[in-house]
C-alpha cells in the first residue's frame, strides 16, 4: 500500500491488555486528513501533567488517621475505558460527592481500567486535585496506561492503594492513526526509523512511516503511511515532549528517576504486580498485605531480574543472585 488518502490522527497511549480497551481521539482530531500539530493543545496537556504531579498531598502520611477519623467512605468507580464520556460521568459523580461536604467522609476512587485518552485522564486528575474532600485512589484489578498515570501522579490523593490482585502497566505515549477500517499505532521509534529511511532513500520510494500489514496470504507485509518528513519530525518531537512530561511526573511521585522511567518506556508495555509497584514507590499501600522482608525481597528480585538497568537495582547488585521464592 503506497497511499492512504483519508485518515486522521489522534494522540493516545499505547494499547493495553486487549483491543479496544485503550486509545482514542483527542481534541487534535480533524476528519479526513492529518492535521497540523496543535501546539496549544500539546502544551495544555503537558501543563495538566505538571499540575497533577506537584508535591503530594500533605496528609499523605496520615492514611490510617484519615480513614479512621471520618465516619463514612464514598466509593466512586473509574472502570473501563477512560474517554470523554467516562470522564464526564466521573466528574458528575465526584462533584455530587463534593456537595454539602462537612468533613464527615472521604472518597475512594476505585479503578479497574485499561487506560484511555490522555486529555480525558487529566480532566479526571484535575477534578480530584481541585476537591476539598480527602480522596484515596484504589486499584482493584488493573490500572494500565492512563489509569496508571491517574493512580500514581494525582497530587491531591492522600494515599494510593491497591488490592493484592491489582496489576499496573506503564508505557510511553504514542500516536494512533486511523484510516478507512485500519488503525496504526506509531511510537517515537517508528517516526525515528521513518526519518532515517527517508533521508537514506536515494530512489524516492519511501513515502512515509512504515508499518506492518497482513497480506492476502495471511503473511506480514510492509506498507507506508504517507507523511512528509516535516510532519514525521513534528510528530516525533510531540511524542518526545509528552514522554518527558510523563517520565518527570512518575519520577516525582516514586522511587524511580526520570532516566529510569525513560528506560522502562523504551521497553514498551511494562507490567507490575502490586508488590513490585509498592517497591518502586508507585503506590503506598496494599490492602490485606504487608511489605515484610520476604515480600520486599521477592518484589526486588522479580523486578530487578527483568529490569537490572534501573537505578534501584544497580544500587544492590546482589539482587540478581538473590534466592527465588
Amino acid at each position: 500500500m503506497k497511499k492512504s488518502p483519508d485518515y486522521k490522527k489522534s494522540l493516545a497511549l499505547s494499547l493495553t491488555l486487549h483491543a479496544g480497551v485503550f486509545g482514542g481521539m483527542l481534541a487534535l482530531d480533524e476528519p479526513n486528513h492529518v492535521p497540523d500539530t496543535n501546539i496549544d493543545t500539546l502544551h495544555d496537556i503537558v501543563d495538566r501533567i505538571n499540575t497533577s504531579a506537584v508535591t503530594r498531598h500533605p496528609l499523605k502520611g496520615d492514611r490510617e488517621t484519615i480513614m479512621n477519623t471520618y465516619g463514612a467512605e464514598v466509593f466512586i468507580p473509574l472502570d473501563g475505558e477512560i474517554n470523554e464520556d467516562s470522564a464526564n460521568r466521573f466528574k458528575r459523580n465526584f462533584q455530587n460527592a463534593n456537595q454539602g461536604y462537612a468533613n464527615d467522609y472521604f472518597v475512594t476512587v476505585s479503578t479497574n481500567s485499561g487506560g484511555g485518552y490522555v486529555y480525558s485522564g487529566y480532566e479526571i486528575a484535575n477534578e480530584i486535585n481541585n476537591s476539598p474532600v480527602p480522596t484515596r485512589i484504589l486499584c482493584t484489578q488493573q490500572a494500565a496506561s492512563m489509569a496508571a498515570m491517574i493512580l500514581i501522579t494525582t497530587a491531591n490523593a492522600f494515599t494510593r492503594d491497591a488490592t493484592n490482585d491489582c496489576n499496573l502497566m506503564l508505557h510511553a505515549p504514542y500516536d494512533r492513526i486511523e484510516f478507512g477500517d485500519k488503525t496504526v499505532n506509531l511510537k517515537i521509534s517508528d517516526y525515528a526509523l521513518a526519518e532515517e529511511l527517508i533521508r537514506d532513500n536515494s530512489h524516492g520510494q519511501i513515502l512515509g512511516v512504515p508499518y506492518s500489514v497482513i497480506n492476502e496470504n495471511g503473511l506480514y507485509d510492509v506498507a507506508y503511511l504517507e507523511m512528509t518528513l516535516e510532519r514525521i519530525e513534528e510528530s516525533r518531537r510531540s511524542l518526545e515532549t509528552l514522554s518527558a512530561a510523563f517520565a518527570r511526573s512518575i519520577a516525582e511521585n516514586s522511587r524511580l528517576t526520570e532516566h529510569d522511567v525513560t528506560l522502562l518506556f523504551e521497553k514498551g508495555d511494562v507490567y507490575l504486580n502490586a508488590f513490585e509497584a509498592q517497591f518502586l514507590g508507585l503506590i503506598d499501600h496494599i490492602e490485606g498485605a504487608q511489605m515484610d522482608e520476604i515480600n520486599a525481597l521477592v518484589s526486588k528480585t522479580s523486578f530487578c531480574t527483568s529490569h537490572p538497568e534501573i537505578s534501584l537495582c544497580r544500587e544492590e547488585p546482589s539482587l540478581s543472585q538473590a534466592p527465588q521464592f
